[in-house]
C-alpha cells in the first residue's frame, strides 16, 4: 500500500511539477526574447526620428547658407535633441569627418573618421548598429546614421545619433528579476495546490487497495464509499459490487 502511493503520487506529482517547470522557462525565455528585440526596436525609431529631424533642419541651414552649415545656429539644436532622448547626435560631412557633436568637442567622435563601408551603407538610406563603429567609441552602443542629400541627389553630409545599449542589459535584468518573483509565487501556489490534488487523486486508491488486501483475507465488512463518478468512482463501485457478491455466495 505504502508502495503504491509512493509510486502513484510521486510520478504524477514529478510529472506536473516538472511539465510546469519546463513551460515557465520557455515562457521566461519567449519574454526575453520579444522584450529584448522591443527594446531594440523602440531605441532604433527613437534615434532615427531624432536623426531625420536633426537632418531636416541641418539641412535647412545647408541650404540657407548656400552650401555651408553655421555650427553656432546647429549645435543648441542637437544638444536640446540629445538631451530630450538621452542620446548624443553628431554631424559629420560626406568623408565621415565629424564636423561637431552635442556633447561637444572633447567627445570619441571628433577625433576619428567614421569608416566608409559604413557611410556607404548610411548613404543608401539610413544605417544601424550594435557596436563601436568600427572602434570608434570604447564601448557598445544603439547607432543610427541618416544622409543629408542636396538637390543634386548628392549625399553632403551623415547625422549620426547614438545611446548607451548597457541600457538594454539594466533593462532585462529588471525584467528578469520581476518574472523570477512573479513565477516563484505562481510555483508556491501550484505546488500547495497540485500537492492536495494529486492527494486527492491518491487517496481513493490507498482505500481500494486497503480493501483489496482485506478482501483476500476473506473479510468483506469494509465497504468503500463512492464519492465520484469518474474512472477511479466506477472501479470503487465495482469493487465494492464484488465484495458484496463475494460476500452473500460464502454466506
Amino acid at each position: 500500500m505504502v508502495e503504491m502511493k509512493k509510486s502513484v503520487f510521486a510520478k504524477y506529482f514529478t510529472i506536473c511539477i516538472a511539465f510546469i517547470l519546463v513551460s515557465i522557462t520557455f515562457l521566461g525565455a519567449m519574454l526575453m526574447l520579444f522584450a529584448s528585440q522591443y527594446f531594440k526596436d523602440e531605441k532604433y525609431r527613437t534615434l532615427l526620428d531624432g536623426a531625420q529631424k536633426a537632418a531636416s533642419v541641418t539641412y535647412s541651414e545647408y541650404e540657407a547658407g548656400e552650401g555651408t552649415v553655421s555650427l553656432t545656429t546647429l549645435r543648441p539644436f542637437y544638444q536640446l535633441l540629445a538631451a530630450a532622448s538621452d542620446s548624443q547626435y553628431f554631424l559629420t560631412d560626406n568623408t565621415g569627418k565629424t564636423l561637431f557633436c552635442s556633447e561637444g568637442s572633447s567627445c570619441d567622435h571628433t577625433t576619428h573618421t567614421v569608416p566608409g563601408k559604413i557611410l556607404d551603407i548610411a548613404a543608401q538610406g539610413s544605417y544601424r548598429e550594435i557596436g563601436t563603429l568600427d572602434g570608434i567609441t570604447q564601448q557598445r552602443n544603439f547607432t543610427v546614421a541618416v544622409p543629408l542629400i542636396n538637390d543634386n541627389n548628392l549625399v553632403v553630409g551623415f547625422v549620426f545619433g547614438t545611446t548607451d545599449s548597457n541600457e538594454l542589459t539594466r533593462f532585462l535584468m529588471e525584467l528578469l528579476k520581476m518574472f523570477l518573483l512573479s513565477s516563484a509565487g505562481v510555483l508556491l501556489l501550484t505546488f500547495v495546490v497540485l500537492y492536495f490534488v494529486t492527494l486527492k487523486l491518491v487517496n481513493p486508491l490507498r482505500d481500494m487497495a486497503a480493501a483489496a488486501k482485506q478482501y483476500g483475507r476473506g473479510d468483506f465488512s469494509r465497504r468503500l464509499n463512492v464519492e465520484t463518478f469518474d474512472e477511479v468512482g466506477q472501479l470503487a463501485e465495482e469493487l465494492k459490487n464484488m465484495a458484496q457478491s463475494l460476500s452473500t455466495t460464502e454466506s
